[in-house]
This record gives C-alpha cells, structure tokens and sequence, in this order.
C-alpha cells in the first residue's frame, strides 16, 4: 500500500486572528472551503518569533534551545543562515525520503536558501529568486552604498567627486533591480506565481512530501516601506521605529494593515491554486495537508511593528488547519498544540497509522533568544547612547508558557513576568501569585530537560555575502 502524500504549506508571518476561521475578516474563500473539510485547532503555538528557529523546529521536531538553530544577543539574522545544516539529527525530508517518497521544497522566504541546511532532503529545492543583476553588481551596489551611507549620500558623493560614469554605471545597475521587483509585482507578490509556475513544471509522484512556504504576508507590504528603508543609519522602516529614530506614522501604520489584509487574501488566492491543482491531478483527497503559519506579526498593538523579538499572542499564536488523508476529519481537543510536533503527525501518517491526529498537549511553550534586527554602529554619542537603552529593553532571552488558557512570558535574564493573561485577557501577576510561580517553574523545568547546543555558521564569500545583503534588505530584515 502506498503512504498518503503529505503537503506542508507555510504562510510566512500570516496572523491567526485575521482568518475568518478564527473570527477574522480577511477575504480567504479558499481557506474557508479547505476549513469545511479539515480539522481546525485553535491552540497551535509558534516554538519561535521568526522565520529560521520555527522552520527548524518543523523540520527536526524540536525546540529551538534543542536544535540551535536561533539567534543570540552576539549572533543576528545573517550569522544563523546555514546553521540548520550543522543539526545532527535527520530533517523531516531526510526521514520521508529514506522512506522512499519524492521530497519536493517550494520556498519563497529567502532565508531558507541563500546557505545551505534547509534543502537537507528534498530531491527538488528551488526558491523563488528572480534577479536581473549579477552577483559581482549586487557587490559593488552594496560597497558603494555602504561607502556613501545609502542611496543619496552615494549618489551626492559620486557627484561631489565628479565621478559622473561611475555613477551611471551604479544607476543602471539599480534599474534593472528595480525592474525585476516591478517583473515579479513586488511587494503584492512575493513569489507566490513563480513557485506555482514552478510546481506545475514538476510531476508529482506518490508518494511525495511537498513543502511551500508563502511569502505574501511577510512585509514589506507598501511602496513606503520601499522608499523609506533607507532610514539614516537603518534600512528598513520597523528597525527605525524600534531603535525610535524615526517612528512609523499612525496613518502609515494603518495604511499597513489594510494592506496585510490584502496579503492575506493574495495569499489565499495562491493557496486556492494549489489545492486546485492537486485535485486537477486526483492528489488532494488521500494527501494529509498541513496549512500553518511560522510566526504571525504585530501592528504596534504592544508598540511594537513586525516580529522576531517578542512573544506576544499577534505573533506566536498560528493558524494550524489539517486535512487528513481519506476524508477523515477527527473532532479537536482542547489544549495546546505546536509547531514542533507536526513533524510526529507527518512521519505517523507516512507509517500507516490511519488513527493519528495532531497532538494536544497541556502545556506548551515558546522562546526568543535576542533580537534579530541589531542597529548599526554609530559614531554619534547621543544617538549611539540612545540605542544602547533602546536595546537593553528589547534584546534578551524570553521564554512563554501555555496552560489551561493562561499564558506566562518571562525576560529570561531577569525571571521578570513580562506578560500573564488568561484567555489573552491581562491579569495582575500579583492576583495569582502561586500560579504565576507555579508556571514559572514549569519553564525552568523546561529549560533544564533541553539539549542546549551552539553550532557555528559557515565563513560566507564575499559574492555570498553581497547575495544575501541584498536579498535581507528586500525582506526589511538588514540593517
């Protein structure tokens, strides 16, 4: 008998609240109908703020102080690419392939890619990566960027020097860039097409394990962001608000979230294609089909804009949405459940247990490591002064509970409750003391029954580097 195939679809930062299954008002028909035939959780908890840690926790089905792959006060967004590839034990691809299933990886989140680690597996790993600039162009953009402090102080200091035809060159270089976002209609799109394109060029086989990972509802989301990532020392507009150099406007910010709407349901009209296309190929019925989310992203409902540094509820609570292979649709528990364990639900259902259903916990947690945009080095005492307090707010280890409705978030340096909600309402830590020590305990507990491991990254090459650079900087991530 065949294993049923298994299709894992990530929707990078998508907000559980703004599905309509969850009470939310985006646009999202195809995510309703797929509703109408899945079983949809409502307690599923992201083990990590951003991108790589969550991916990684998918993949090896262990949290990131297990696996390593994470951030750190001393290790930013560019040092952790390629870490995944230093995780001893077999991905989540490795284990199906051995099994005998075509592994087949669609990510659109270039921070899946630009190293190596999270291909492990898959027989067919593309990304989406459309560019019309050579790696040696993208370089040289970055030096001179970077020698003149962004585009304008380049741009006046080439004409300052009368270096008039260094000065086209770089110009046309920034054209063509700027054509291939305008070719793939970025920031509407954010590869979404393309891997469609990509997945209807490759013949799926049972049984197969087919990751995506959506890129639609990750900022940035308006031109703004574009033309404003060039903030004084930042290149990207949340960095400036977060390090209060320059804050987001109240108007902007809700111009930001009428657009993450329209994300979603760009998103939805995607995730309808591919649904589409597997029924097209009578795949869809007997495939267990797993649509989630990484993290989700906050709209400075606690001052704060995107994601990757806190743990409150906008951004560690995710959709998880399961169809099971057969038309099976078993009734969901109360409880928790998380991202690290749908690996288990995958290998399960590829041994042949008809009977297994996602798993609901009691408990559950998540956890941060530091913070993923550092601010740049400045020589300006006051300004550089100004960061430091910034970022010793920000930058620190914090870890969450889930339990029984109640959640707990600690600032791990300090054991100090930074969050204690029950059903997502507040509540004074001081009304219920012996629960909150209660749950604190719990994550020390936690803490200590953790493998905690320190892989290193890879040294980069400088075309490597200057390929990164640029790709981080589209996403808001660099600064």
């Amino acid at each position: 008998m065949v294993p049923p195939p298994v299709v894992v679809v990530v929707f990078d930062a998508m907000r559980k609240d703004v599905l309509p299954a969850y009470g939310g008002k985006s646009r999202t028909p195809n995510l309703d109908s797929f509703c109408a035939e899945a079983s949809v959780y409502k307690g599923c908890v992201a083990p990590a703020p951003w991108t790589i840690p969550s991916h990684a926790s998918i993949f090896t089905g262990r949290f990131p102080s297990e696996h390593g792959v994470h951030e750190s006060r001393e290790m930013g967004l560019p040092e952790t690419l390629g870490l995944m590839n230093n995780v001893e034990e077999l991905t989540l691809a490795e284990e199906l392939k051995k099994k005998g299933y075509q592994t087949v990886g669609l990510p659109a989140n270039s921070t899946l890619t630009l190293r190596k680690g999270f291909d492990r597996g898959f027989d067919w790993f593309k990304a989406y990566n459309r560019r019309l600039v050579t790696l040696e162009e993208l370089a040289t953009m970055q030096q001179a960027f970077e020698k003149g402090r962004g585009k304008a102080g380049t741009v006046l200091d080439l004409l300052y020097r009368g270096q008039f035809a260094e000065l086209r060159r770089l110009y046309s270089i920034y054209r063509r860039m700027r054509k291939g976002r305008k070719i793939a209609n970025f920031p509407k799109s954010k590869g979404g097409n393309f891997l469609l394109e990509t997945l209807s060029e490759i013949k799926l086989s049972p049984p197969f394990f087919l990751f995506v990972n959506f890129m639609e509802t990750h900022e940035p989301y308006l031109p703004f962001e574009q033309k404003h990532s060039n903030l004084g020392p930042f290149n990207s507009v949340h960095n400036a608000d977060l390090y209060e150099y320059r804050k987001i406007p109240v108007q902007v910010m809700g111009d930001l979230k009428q657009a993450y709407s329209a994300a979603v349901s760009q998103a939805d009209e995607y995730f309808g294609r591919l649904i589409g296309m597997l029924k097209k190929d009578g795949l869809y019925r007997d495939s267990l089909i797993i649509a989630t989310s990484d993290h989700g992203q906050e709209f400075k409902e606690h001052g704060f804009y995107t994601h990757g540094t806190f743990l409150h509820d906008e951004i560690i609570d995710v959709p998880l949405i399961v169809k099971y292979p057969g038309g099976r649709r078993p009734a969901v528990e109360d409880g928790c459940q998380n991202l690290c364990d749908v690996r288990s639900l995958v290998m399960k259902t590829a041994d042949g247990d008809d009977a297994i259903v996602m798993r609901t916990t009691e408990e559950t947690f998540s956890e941060s490591f530091g913070v993923v945009h550092k601010p740049p080095a400045v020589s300006d005492p006051a300004l550089k002064a100004k960061f430091e307090e910034v970022r010793q707010k920000v930058d620190r280890p914090r870890k969450a509970v889930f339990k029984g409705g109640y959640k707990l978030a600690v600032d791990w340096n300090t054991k100090e409750v930074e969050e204690f909600s029950l059903n997502g309402e507040r509540i004074d830590p001081s009304s219920q003391r012996n629960l909150v020590d209660s749950l604190l305990n719990d994550l020390l507990v936690f803490e200590k029954t953790v493998i905690r491991s320190a892989p290193r990254a890879a040294t980069m090459t400088a075309d490597e580097e200057a390929m990164i650079s640029e790709r981080l900087r589209d996403l808001g991530y660099l600064s």
